[in-house]
């Protein structure tokens, strides 16, 4: 007996020619595609979007940070930080550097959340994050002196 390979696509009842994509990498790599213009897609923020909610509500951390930054950015969508901090959460849980970041940045600044510095301090609990927090003399420094993780896109 073979390994079974994941669906990745089902058809939609009532649909002859729409076909679902199922499999969350799938759909974060497809909203990956549509919000920065890749393969031959179009530039397509709502889209993007769209699949990347499928993806996290299903777990992909990836997805889950996408739409943290999309929310926290209003990037294609209106703009909602305690949103935004409920999936930055969700990714950081998963060890998602830059869903820790953008909590931690939540934390220190009070959008999305109460603000609260010792939190946001607490959050540095990646190796490589903690070794690059001990090179500042605060959190805040350090927050403001990581660049996220973020794809070059556009609010056209």
């Amino acid at each position: 007996m073979g390994l079974k390979s994941p669906r990745i696509c089902e058809r939609r009842s009532g649909s002859s020619d729409l076909l679902l994509i199922s499999h969350p990498d799938a759909q974060f790599y497809l909203g990956w595609g549509y919000g920065s213009a890749l393969g031959g897609l179009p530039h397509d923020l709502g889209m993007a979007a769209q699949l990347f909610h499928l993806a996290a509500e299903q777990g992909q951390r990836e997805a889950q940070y996408e739409l943290a930054r999309m929310y926290f950015e209003g990037l294609g969508m209106q703009q909602d930080y305690e949103e935004a901090m409920r999936l930055a959460r969700l990714a950081a849980e998963q060890g998602h550097i830059g869903g820790q970041v953008l909590l931690r940045r939540g934390y220190l600044d009070g959008l999305g959340v109460d603000k609260d510095e010792n939190e946001a301090c607490r959050l540095c609990s990646n190796r490589q994050l903690a070794r690059d927090f001990s090179r500042h003399k605060t959190c805040r420094q350090f927050v403001s002196a990581t660049q996220l993780p973020f794809p070059s896109y556009s609010h056209n």
